[in-house]
């Protein structure tokens, strides 16, 4: 008579191996997905803050020279063609200028109006206590990230982007105005 024999585990390995991999591929280019979307924004909040620290520096003495969603002007275009030109290409790896999301024109826009919902500038005026007005400059920018990773990019978006945004505010410099120059108020 034989002896009974345990059937070996030979050739196991395989069948799990195929079952792993692909949850294992799955999320390892999903992490490496998520560092790119990280790096992305990173670079946009240093691009918004760089060009609203420029803008900050420009004499803005009124509307016309600061510009609004329908007229434009030197200020709002010069901002506008330094942060699309230099800051977000230097910044975001992978920069393509067609992802960026406007609201309005290429210029500049009242701060009410961008509310994270398009990339432009905006001046506002803020009221101090003693009567006087500063004038604060926000940059927004919202990008549509590709996702460079295809299965990652099927999975979580139907338009293979991601949507980014960064918001920066700072003050212009300047001496404080006895008036609001046309802005329109700070939210």
């Amino acid at each position: 008579m034989k002896a009974f024999r345990a059937p070996s585990g030979r050739g196991q390995a395989l069948p799990e191996f195929a079952l792993i991999t692909p949850l294992f591929l799955l999320l390892l280019f999903g992490i490496i997905q998520l560092g790119f979307l990280l790096a992305g924004q990173y670079g946009m909040s240093n691009a918004a803050r760089e060009a609203s620290r420029y803008a900050s520096t420009l004499a803005t003495p009124d509307t016309t020279v600061a510009g609004d969603c329908s007229t434009g002007g030197s200020n709002g275009k010069v901002v506008h063609d330094r942060l699309t030109g230099v800051n977000l290409p230097q910044y975001i790896p992978g920069f393509q200028s067609a992802n960026l999301t406007y609201v309005g024109t290429l210029s500049a826009c009242p701060i009410a109006a961008l509310a994270r919902s398009g990339t432009g500038i905006g001046y506002c005026s803020a009221a101090n206590g003693d009567g006087t007005f500063a004038i604060r400059v926000q940059v927004t920018v919202v990008y549509r990230h590709p996702l460079f990773i295809p299965l990652v990019g099927r999975i979580f978006s139907s338009t293979n982007t991601w949507q980014l945004s960064a918001v920066e505010q700072m003050r212009v410099e300047g001496p404080n105005r006895s008036s609001a120059g046309g802005f329109t108020a700070c939210p």
